[in-house]
């Protein structure tokens, strides 16, 4: 048995200081179930940006590096790169490897559970946007022009 007297009065719904397993258990499922919310609270923060929604849309389109995102977004890279370690932090997305290149993409199973949250209703919101229906123009001038075939990196 484990003694309590470290807890402050009224966090637990019990009044005896004494710690057994069933208590152990509901302490467990307390922490996982606040470390869950933490998680969630992170994703609905990092898609509450307004630039980190529109990134995220493009990339539920395709797969994009750096400079196409700057492309498209008409941003500097500082602040496209600091967009991308929030949504990478919250694992919305991955970086994959390419050559020189750096591609960001939404992984499979995350896919999968935003289709829900990016639904018809949402969609349709976000693209009566000015700002996300030209970012959809700037995407299929980005794959027209090949901007990122323009902008290999230099031959050392």
């Amino acid at each position: 048995m484990y003694l309590l007297s470290s807890r402050k009065k009224g966090c637990f719904p019990w009044k005896e200081n004494v710690l057994t397993e069933d208590k152990k258990c509901y302490m467990n499922i307390c922490s996982y179930i606040d470390i869950r919310m933490k998680d969630i609270l992170k994703v609905f923060k990092a898609l509450s940006d307004p630039t980190r929604l529109r990134i995220m849309m493009l990339l539920m389109e395709k797969e994009l590096c750096v400079c196409e995102l700057m492309f498209i977004l008409k941003m500097e890279q500082s602040r496209i790169s600091h967009q991308m370690r929030i949504l990478r932090d919250t694992d919305l997305v991955d970086d994959i490897r390419d050559g020189k290149w750096i591609i960001y993409r939404i992984p499979e199973t995350i896919r999968e559970s935003l289709k829900p949250l990016f639904g018809q209703y949402l969609k349709e919101k976000i693209k009566e946007s000015r700002e996300s229906m030209q970012d959809l123009e700037n995407l299929k001038i980005c794959l027209r022009e090949e901007i990122r075939k323009k902008n290999l990196p230099k031959k050392s």
